[in-house]
């Protein structure tokens, strides 16, 4: 079969990109008095075409948020076709039980493409050594990269993986918005959060 197309030209799709990300739960990380921290990692979905993926689940401390958050954009954890986590902290796979039908992707640190060419897992080792991220193709922002906690803390975004994507969604917090990147905003730019509670 020929490749899909790198951007939203899927003709399945009328036009419009062929898939869209969701943040279901902004992550956070924010020190705690005795100098240890309280942190739990974003969750985004992505969906479109034949893919229907979670990257990351959270801690299962926050079971409830995570299935109340999918319920309100209409997503049953059946709906789910892939779970991709990033890599095997509990703040990011301590849910993966509630998806059932869902291939399950622990990092390795190898390539993985649910959907080649659109949806890849791509190693980035770092936070972990078998640490991956969520490489999205077609979103209508361009490239997005779901980079779990390659990044741990604001200041950290930097070197090759500013220029893999147009916007990337790190574990911690919020959303990058690559500089170069014109007419995005770097509030949450198109990525659609609906997390209600946000980061505390």
């Amino acid at each position: 079969a020929p490749p899909l197309p790198s951007c939203g030209a899927d003709p399945s799709h009328r036009g419009l990109p062929p898939y869209s990300l969701t943040i279901v739960q902004e992550g956070f990380s924010r020190p705690r008095p005795d100098g240890t921290l309280e942190a739990d990692g974003t969750i985004t979905l992505v969906r479109g075409g034949p893919v229907t993926a979670l990257v990351d689940t959270g801690g299962p401390w926050g079971r409830r948020r995570l299935l109340d958050g999918l319920e309100s954009i209409g997503v049953t954890p059946r709906d789910v076709t892939h779970v991709l986590c990033t890599h095997g902290h509990s703040d990011h796979v301590g849910n993966i039980n509630l998806f059932p039908s869902a291939s399950i992707l622990l990092a390795q640190g190898v390539p993985y493409a649910p959907h080649p060419g659109l949806v890849e897992v791509v190693a980035t080792p770092g936070h972990v050594k078998a640490h991956v991220s969520v490489l999205v193709r077609g979103t209508d922002v361009g490239t997005v990269l779901v980079a779990g906690d390659l990044f741990e803390c604001e200041g950290d975004e930097g070197g090759w993986a500013m220029g893999a994507a147009d916007v990337i969604v790190p574990g911690p917090w919020g959303c990058v918005q690559v500089p170069e990147t014109p007419g995005v905003s770097s509030q949450h730019p198109k990525v659609s959060s609906d997390d209600p509670n946000g980061p505390k």
